[in-house]
């Protein structure tokens, strides 16, 4: 197929270009940085450097496409918090522009990635992607904003909505939980017991690996049609902060006291997780122990021998 991936230099988007070259699909990548070098060679297509939001770089776009994947936009909370207008022209203007490069380059599939956010607080655990979406937040409203315009713009054949929850793996940025646990080990004396800051220690969140995230993308670019108008990507286990760090001490034979900074705290629902119903019906579940995934991962920050 012949794919082209909206910010391909984040950390999905080099996870899935490297899948898709893989796969012997040719790619097409839409993003803003302008570097030297991407983690992958790709002889079947080219790079785009322009912004979503801005109409005259995007209209530089050309190519003929069977899909679109659309992962650009603002991800880490600090970014988001500190400019929400930017996350809304994202998901609205931003969104429009994309869905215009779809129609103008010929495609026939549109992947949209969503958040787990979208359905906000709520007493109806897990979250199913039947539920009534009430957002509490600037990322789910944002997200249910892009959905509610993509029902209008293309026809349910033609999109395909991921509701992604927390991702983690390989290249994740530093402002996530896992890196911040795995940096803040780095910084300190292996032989003593180890001090942990972070936010709200009790706060459990679904948290799914990468590897399945690209699973699914690569899915929906070629489903014929999906059985609702979205799926969600999680791992369908609430995680809390305090046993995840507990759980990336132990793998480093390490002893951790994690404790709560207040100015790190965030005022958010106590539990969020996901229904993997629909992704066991699909068959597209496989998601890795996270003792075995955090294992690689410290193997790759080279704190654990490879062998």
């Amino acid at each position: 197929m012949r794919i082209l991936i909206t910010g391909i230099n984040g950390f999905i988007g080099r996870h899935l270009a490297r899948q898709l070259l893989k796969r012997n699909h040719s790619l097409w990548g839409l993003t803003r940085k302008r570097e030297d070098s991407l983690p992958w060679r790709n002889p079947r297509g080219r790079i785009w450097y322009a912004d979503i939001n801005n109409q005259a770089e995007m209209a530089q776009v050309k190519c003929d496409l069977d899909a679109v994947i659309h992962l650009a936009g603002p991800t880490a909370h600090d970014d988001i918090a500190g400019n929400p207008e930017l996350m809304y022209r994202s998901h609205h203007v931003g969104l429009v522009n994309v869905i215009d490069l779809y129609h103008r380059c010929g495609a026939k599939r549109f992947v949209f990635a969503s958040s787990g956010k979208i359905y906000g607080k709520t007493e109806l655990l897990p979250f199913r992607e039947d539920a009534k979406l009430r957002p509490d937040s600037t990322v789910g409203s944002a997200k249910m904003m892009a959905e509610s315009l993509l029902s209008i713009a293309l026809p349910q054949k033609e999109r395909a909505i991921a509701r992604i929850f927390n991702v983690w793996g390989p290249g994740s940025s530093k402002q996530f939980l896992i890196p911040t646990i795995i940096e803040q080990l780095k910084a300190q004396d292996a032989s003593s017991t180890n001090l942990l800051s972070l936010g709200n220690l009790g706060l459990a969140r679904d948290y799914v690996h990468v590897d399945t995230v690209v699973r699914v993308l690569e899915y929906l670019t070629a489903v014929p049609k999906l059985p609702t108008d979205a799926l969600n990507v999680c791992s369908g286990v609430p995680l809390c902060a305090a046993l995840i760090a507990s759980l990336v001490a132990s793998v480093m034979g390490r002893t951790v006291n994690v404790q709560s900074t207040p100015g790190k705290a965030r005022n958010e629902a106590q539990c969020e997780y996901g229904s993997t119903a629909l992704l066991k019906d699909l068959r597209l579940f496989e998601q890795p122990q996270i003792e075995d995934g955090l294992r690689d991962l410290l193997k790759l920050e080279g704190l654990l021998p490879n062998a």
